[in-house]
């Protein structure tokens, strides 16, 4: 999308939140060059990575109320990217979930996630059995549009 600086200095603060939120670059033309806003992904030092990094004390309120997502899926949506079938990388969807939604990190232990994805024999896909492993562990539901997991996973919704 290519915008005059005009068009920009109107909408300003929603296009900034629109890249952010989509990853599409935008460009705005000013005298006859053309300058692009593109989001940075989060380096593992930075201030928004730091918010995603599990922190059981950071977790305010009570836990029921709280969206959280598994670290499978994080690892997950990065080999998805890394095969070329995401186009933006797991940091930076976890930074955005958790900026715009304030959706966190379960902070439960991976020992009881692997105890509990041990007994899920009917699939042999590593993340999914971690994934379903951490919501069973946690007593947790689970979002998904996953058939398979809908079957075998009471908790499953979507």
């Amino acid at each position: 999308m290519t915008l005059t600086a005009s068009k920009l200095r109107e909408n300003v603060y929603r296009i900034l939140d629109e890249v952010l939120a989509t990853g599409t670059p935008v460009e705005i033309e000013r005298n006859g060059r053309l300058l692009r806003i593109v989001p940075v992904e989060a380096s593992p030092g930075s201030a928004d990575a730091a918010r995603w990094i599990e922190r059981p004390d950071a977790i305010t309120g009570d836990i029921e109320d709280t969206v959280l997502v598994s670290p499978a899926v994080v690892l997950e949506l990065q080999f998805l990217h890394e095969i070329g079938r995401l186009a933006v990388g797991a940091e930076e969807v976890a930074t955005a979930l958790n900026v715009q939604f304030d959706i966190r990190l379960c902070p439960l232990a991976f020992s009881a996630v692997a105890h509990s994805a041990l007994e899920l024999s009917w699939t042999r896909d590593p993340f999914d059995r971690l994934i379903v492993g951490h919501a069973s562990a946690g007593s947790h539901g689970l979002v998904t549009k996953d058939k398979l997991i809908h079957e075998h996973f009471a908790g499953a919704s979507w």
